[in-house]
């Protein structure tokens, strides 16, 4: 068994512009989702970033317009599962239900 992180991308109220910004339904979509995954795999731990986002480098505090460009979106959820392999987790993120384009999601196996 091995450890994925998927993370989800995508625009966030108050720092994204409002047309960027998905409809009630299309956020009831990706909950949805993540309770058709919680349901499936009772260990998921499901982490949702809140509060202000900070980005230090060696010079001070970076420029949060700078970090959007470089990091292609605001990381709004992370979802930790425990998984026979790699076929399995692609299997599990090519069923997110992208909302539009400005989502995304990146899958990544833990060391």
């Amino acid at each position: 068994m091995k450890r994925f992180v998927f993370i989800i991308r995508g625009p966030v109220a108050g720092i994204s512009s409002e047309s960027s910004l998905a409809s009630e339904a299309e956020l009831d979509q990706i909950r949805t989702w993540l309770k058709g995954l919680k349901s499936t795999y009772s260990d998921m731990l499901f982490q949702k970033f809140s509060g202000e986002l900070q980005a230090l480098n060696q010079s001070g505090k970076l420029d949060s317009r700078l970090i959007q460009q470089i990091d292609g979106g605001e990381i709004s959820q992370i979802v930790t599962l425990i998984l026979p392999g790699l076929e399995v987790a692609e299997e599990i993120a090519a069923s997110f239900p992208f909302p539009n384009e400005f989502y995304s999601l990146e899958l990544r196996e833990m060391a």
